[in-house]
């Protein structure tokens, strides 16, 4: 009589560990040959999606080039005096930093906690049902 397996032995339906993985390029068992109605099928879908695409970018760029030509024309004109006002240059937005004032490391993480009180509660969840 043959043995029969070991009860300790998990029973498992994955190929051994040695078995080769399958090709990139083989097909599956189940894969059938397409028809020529088919083929024809899948190559007028593509052809709809296609033409749908195209007329969907056609008339975007009929669309940038109709507000291209209402506005094309428009801008303002206003004095230097107003164009110094509201004009920011890099000074007024950027700040320097004194690199002497700038804690490295696990300092700043220290610095940070300091302006923390306490941690808020979590808000109370129902029980899903």
């Amino acid at each position: 009589p043959a043995d029969p397996a070991p009860a300790d032995a998990p029973a498992t339906d994955a190929p051994p560990a040695d078995a080769a993985p399958p090709a990139a390029d083989a097909k599956p068992a189940d894969a059938k040959p397409k028809t020529p109605e088919e083929i024809e099928r899948i190559k007028a879908e593509n052809k709809r999606k296609q033409d749908e695409y195209d007329a969907k970018v056609k008339k975007g760029q009929e669309k940038v080039k109709e507000l291209n030509d209402r506005f094309a024309d428009w801008y303002y004109v206003i004095s230097d005096d107003i164009y110094k006002k509201v004009h920011l240059t890099r000074a007024d937005i950027m700040k320097k930093v004194d690199p002497a004032n700038v804690p490295d490391g696990a300092g700043a993480l220290d610095a940070l906690k300091q302006g923390i009180d306490a941690v808020p509660a979590a808000p109370a969840v129902p029980a899903q049902p």
